[in-house]
């Protein structure tokens, strides 16, 4: 069976395994071929590109630089790219059903902006480095506003938080930005 190495004894727990396949260099690992555009973003970072898995076109083989390494993500079938100071900066997406591959990779920013989870009748935002909390809004309270009210309120408390990061971060939407400060 094809799958992530997550508790597989055999397997070192940073690297998709693909069967019939073995890794030549321990600072190799395997990435989903689709990165949807952003394959310059890990080379700028110093990700080295190499060919495509034998019989696995969906994958290619890539070497990372010193102290990258694969760790579980936040899904099953999710696996997070981190940098020698464990920050993400890519999410990986492998599942196999059927014998049927999806797999992608999505390079991250270094700054997010995301919700926290609450109840239906509050909103809550965090600006995040990293898992380090910058800046919330909120609660800002849903109650007594109809769907269309709540989902302009939701939108208006995210832009007022991507506002004080742009306001501090200009280039916090550049994948390639703000690693090295």
């Amino acid at each position: 069976m094809t799958h992530i190495a997550r508790d597989d004894a055999e397997a070192a727990p940073d690297l998709i395994v693909l069967p019939g396949h073995e890794l030549a260099r321990d600072d190799q690992c395997i990435l989903p071929a689709d990165m949807n555009g952003q394959e310059g973003v890990l080379t700028d970072a110093g990700v080295t590109l190499l060919a495509p898995v034998a019989d696995h076109p969906k994958f290619r083989l890539a070497a990372l630089p010193p102290g990258w390494h694969l760790t579980p993500g936040p899904d099953q079938h999710e696996m997070a790219l981190r940098d020698d100071r464990s920050r993400i900066r890519a999410l990986l997406y492998c599942r196999e059903a059927n014998g049927q591959w999806r797999a992608h990779l999505h390079v991250t920013t270094r700054y997010t902006v995301s919700h926290r989870r609450g109840s239906a009748n509050r909103v809550i935002v965090v600006v995040r480095d990293g898992n380090r909390t910058l800046h919330t809004i909120g609660p800002v309270l849903l109650t007594g506003l109809d769907e269309q009210q709540r989902a302009r309120r939701r939108r208006e408390t995210f832009s007022a938080a991507r506002a004080w990061l742009a306001e501090r971060h200009p280039s916090w939407l550049d994948p390639r930005r703000y690693w090295d400060d």
